[in-house]
């Protein structure tokens, strides 16, 4: 098995309720170091080899047909007793954690003690890692005339491990196997088996021919204050119930070796703890089985009644007697659920002096009874409702602008002139700029050396756009000669730029168009064509944010004539009423200089104009015709689907029904930061988003609509 799967596999385990994500966090982080530490990249079944796999309780009693031979399964790491140390092991290592030797339900719970140190702690997850896919299929009972391991032992029998049971209260697997024919003075042992391959043999047993031996049970019931209870009827599984006496003792004098059952006392109006203790004999009588018992009336409450799904719900349990007074002395656990199922304790409830605190979890509305258990008498049962409600997620919305920007600014450039490329691309990379270039095909189709360009700019993030195959006056073509212009620059453009699919924008040559041209511009399936102003104004026009008229977007030419002052203007007007502005260039530099192309104005004055743009931050945002008017669509109808809201997580999907008709543009998204969150991070089909948080507590990221389930995770 790689290591790979094994990770996979833990990934996906599930833990029982009960057991907290953090605790089942840990255990999953720990057994992933301890496999790694192993220095293996594949694993194989194997017979047990580990010291804490041989079995050394092997123990043999007569009977009138032979013998009884008895011992209990070794497997480190082998929590769920099911003969092969696995991923799955992790579990009862959850259920069982924290308790250790002296616990009532330590019978059950040694078997995840993998270090036999008395404890179950996140320490024996060691064991897993080290014994991984140890696995037992059997055991094979030998026999030898001296104990010596290095001596010459003989097979006798071999004993599946379908033969072993566990008992009824819980704890390792114990073999009972009966021998025909033993010879007492022999010495055996047993040795665990996988297929044909022996693992680590245990220590032998003298077989002396003596009958199973029996030990006493006994303990003493006490009241509150330690003083003795007498007459209390203390009852073990199969055997005739003991009485207290006068100094709250009983006693069970005969239990044979190998025997388990349940100690329960029973007394009208006491509660006893623990409630009940499991009993395991193993070749030694046992510790004294003792039992507090109290005059409980009542467990008092403090449950909410109501809380939100996947929230902490805390509230205070009192076990009092009849006066209402806390039971002093009354320190144990206590075991909670729920009706229906699924409520996750978080903080167990553990009394001290007769007080617990709890604190649960609900992963879904819904009206919940919880009821308590484990404590016996009429303290057991249930002790109110929480009616559990959905959390109301965040509203979510689409900015106007990428990022949040008050305005938007497309530069663009028409003509293809060669100072584009020479002086047009540095200055644009200085900036982190991107910008929307005006094709004629004509232009490249004459110079065949500059058609790299087109991928040059393409590869830089620029647009390209479809300015003519001749720069034609679009008004003065028939609708099939304004077709034909359209269909050889679009060509040309994909058929010289690889990764380019779509050509959505054009620049009307000359500005000029009217309603039928738009019209075969659309029919022809582009959506944004750049205008001019229309009509001579002080200020550049600007394009509504929200429904532009796509195919008669406004534009100022800015020639060489037009002062510095009001090329500034124009960004300052497009700031303050946060529409979309579109600058119309052509020449870099100085007229009269080779491939300057027309109305020129010097690189300085662009870097000037440039600098006043930079100076508003991330109040605009810069980017290609084509880049802004398909953010502007998607946004106009963009959906959103909340697949989840938890106090800790939001997951939804945002969609558009534009699909690849236009840019991979990424969406803004913006919600209040949810109560109690303080931070918070994002992803996208597990892709981490960057997140800003503004000082209005605004969380923002880019999505991609369609691109897969967004999930935004509380960070603290």
């Amino acid at each position: 098995m790689e290591l790979s799967s094994v990770l996979a596999d833990m990934d996906g385990l599930h833990f029982p309720v009960g057991v907290s994500g953090d605790l089942a966090g840990q255990l999953k982080q720990a057994l992933a170091t301890a496999l790694r530490q192993s220095g293996a990249t594949r694993f194989a079944s194997v017979a047990p080899t580990s010291a804490g796999s041989r079995v050394t309780d092997l123990r043999m009693w007569a009977t009138a047909q032979g013998a009884i031979c008895r011992w209990t399964y070794r497997n480190q790491g082998d929590y769920n007793n099911d003969s092969l140390v696995a991923v799955s092991d992790l579990t009862p290592l959850g259920v069982h954690f924290g308790r250790q030797s002296g616990d009532p339900d330590w019978v059950a719970a040694r078997t995840a003690d993998g270090d036999a140190n008395g404890q179950v702690l996140l320490t024996d997850v060691t064991a897993i890692g080290q014994n991984f896919l140890s696995t037992v299929d059997g055991y094979s009972l030998e026999a030898s005339d001296t104990p010596d391991p290095q001596g010459i032992w003989e097979d006798v029998v071999q004993v599946s491990f379908s033969e072993g049971v566990v008992p009824p209260v819980g704890g390792p697997r114990q073999f009972n196997y009966e021998l025909d024919s033993p010879e007492v003075g022999k010495h055996y042992r047993v040795v665990p088996y996988d297929g044909s391959e022996e693992g680590a043999a245990g220590e032998p047993c003298l077989y002396s021919g003596a009958p199973q031996p029996l030990f006493e049970v006994s303990g003493v019931c006490r009241d509150a204050a330690g003083d003795p209870l007498a007459g209390i009827q203390v009852a073990l599984s199969d055997f005739e119930a003991a009485t207290t006496d006068a100094t709250g003792d009983y006693s069970f004098p005969t239990v044979p070796d190998g025997s388990s059952g349940t100690l329960t006392p029973q007394a009208a109006g006491l509660v006893f703890l623990p409630p009940e203790r499991l009993v395991c004999i193993d070749n030694a009588p046992g510790p004294s089985q003792d039992f507090r018992g109290f005059a409980a009336a009542v467990l008092q409450t403090a449950l909410p009644a109501d809380g939100y799904a996947d929230d902490d719900i805390q509230f205070e349990l009192r076990a009092v007697n009849s006066l209402g007074s806390p039971l002093l002395g009354f320190t144990t656990g206590a075991q909670l659920s729920s009706s229906p199922s699924g409520m996750a304790v978080t903080t167990p409830a553990y009394f001290q002096d007769g007080v617990a605190t709890a604190v649960v979890r609900f992963p879904s509305p819904g009206t919940y009874s919880v009821s308590v258990s484990g404590l016996g008498g009429p303290l057991d049962g249930s002790i109110g409702q929480i009616a559990i409600s959905a959390l109301t997620p965040p509203e979510l919305r689409v900015e106007k602008w990428r990022g949040g920007a008050e305005a938007a600014i497309s530069l663009t450039f028409d003509d293809g002139a060669p100072v584009h490329w020479s002086r047009g691309m540095p200055l644009w990379k200085d900036y982190g700029f991107r910008v929307t270039l005006g094709i004629v095909a004509q232009t490249f189709n004459s110079n065949p050396s500059r058609l790299p360009q087109l991928q040059e700019a393409f590869n830089a993030g620029h647009e390209l756009a479809n300015h003519s195959a001749t720069h034609a006056d679009m008004i003065t073509l028939s609708d099939d000669q304004i077709r034909a212009e359209l269909a050889t620059c679009k060509k040309l453009i994909l058929d010289n730029v690889k990764g380019l699919s779509l050509v959505l924008s054009v620049a009307y040559p000359y500005e000029h168009f009217d309603d039928r041209v738009a019209a075969v511009l659309a029919s022809e399936g582009y959506l944004f064509a750049r205008s001019g102003p229309q009509g001579i104004t002080e200020y550049a026009p600007q394009n509504d944010p929200y429904n532009p008229a796509f195919l008669h977007l406004y534009s100022w030419a800015n020639q060489d004539i037009l002062p510095m002052w009001m090329w500034d203007a124009t960004t300052d007007r497009v700031v303050y009423y946060g529409g979309w502005m579109i600058e119309q260039c052509h020449g870099i530099g100085v007229a009269g200089e080779p491939g300057v192309g027309w109305s020129p104005r010097p690189e300085s004055e662009f870097r000037a104009h440039y600098d006043h743009i930079k100076s508003y931050g991330d109040r605009v945002w810069v980017a290609p015709v084509g880049e802004i008017g398909s953010y502007i669509l998607r946004r106009n109808q963009a959906q959103f689907t909340i697949l989840k809201y938890t106090r800790r997580e939001l997951n939804f999907e945002l969609s558009d029904p534009w699909g690849d008709q236009l840019f991979a543009v990424p969406l803004t998204v913006a919600m209040p930061m949810p109560p109690l969150w303080t931070e918070a991070s994002a992803s996208q089909d597990g892709m981490p988003l960057q997140v800003a948080i503004d000082n209005q507590q605004t969380i923002r990221f880019d999505v991609l609509s369609g691109g897969g389930v967004v999930s935004v995770v509380r960070d603290k």
